[in-house]
């Protein structure tokens, strides 16, 4: 396998696909996991310590890494409430199609786009409250 991060993301996704869960990356080494984990096998991801407010999914139903089951399991952990939550209603669809598909137009970027807008008109109503909470202090 080649060298640099892509290489080791994606042998990070088959690890997390052959441990059955979301975990740090194990580096085959009992001794290089405690050092860099401290603890001799990959601790597994706590998903339920994510509290971001920023957080939306997108699937598909044929995704070989990240099965529905998994996202389903996601789902159940998670604690915040998501963007959005979305499906690709095309049943054909696997992971790659989300970025490359003809019709990614159609059935993927609006709803990014959305999201995208959420996170912004959020961010403001954020900072206008900041800035009114400063006014009102100063007057």
């Amino acid at each position: 396998m080649q060298s640099g991060s892509s290489s080791w993301n994606f042998a990070h996704l088959l690890q997390i696909r052959s441990a059955n869960r979301p975990e740090r990356y194990d580096y085959g080494d009992p001794d290089t996991n405690l050092a860099r984990h401290e603890t001799p096998e990959p601790p597994p991801y706590d998903l339920s310590a994510i509290n971001s407010t920023h957080v939306a999914l997108i699937y598909t139903a044929n995704d070989w890494l990240n099965p529905l089951d998994d996202v389903q399991r996601l789902k159940e952990h998670l604690k915040v409430k998501l963007l959005d939550d979305y499906q690709v209603p095309d049943e054909t669809w696997n992971h790659m199609e989300l970025v490359w598909a003809v019709e990614t137009g159609q059935l993927v970027n609006p709803r990014v786009l959305n999201i995208l807008k959420k996170v912004h008109d959020n961010e403001n109503a954020i900072d206008n409250t900041k800035t009114n909470n400063t006014t009102n202090r100063i007057a």
